[in-house]
């Protein structure tokens, strides 16, 4: 979903692939090697910057996540943005449920 909302707004195609991938650090076994070699690195350091560093508390970790966001290039602000929004969306409709 974070992909094809990028998609209507003619994001790059790194961009969109990012969208894609943006969760696979956090969430598989898919280590960063593998997705540099994959994808290539400027796919993986977007990815990187958009994901969680779960270990530290979590305040410190929120707000080092918000100044990289703040700092990154377009393509973060775009996935980070349409990735919350795509969150925010599925928590209406499952409180709906």
């Amino acid at each position: 979903m974070v992909a094809l909302k990028l998609t209507k707004h003619n994001f790059s195609d790194t961009v969109i692939v990012v969208a894609l991938t943006h969760d696979i650090l956090n969430y598989t076994d898919f280590g960063e090697e593998k997705l540099k070699e994959e994808l290539g690195s400027e796919v993986l350091e977007i990815v990187k910057v958009t994901t969680n560093d779960d270990s530290s508390p979590w305040e410190e970790r929120k707000k080092k996540y918000v100044e990289t966001v703040r700092n990154g290039s377009e393509g973060v602000k775009a996935v980070t943005v349409a990735d919350k929004i795509h969150t925010l969306k599925s928590l209406v409709i499952d409180h709906k449920e």
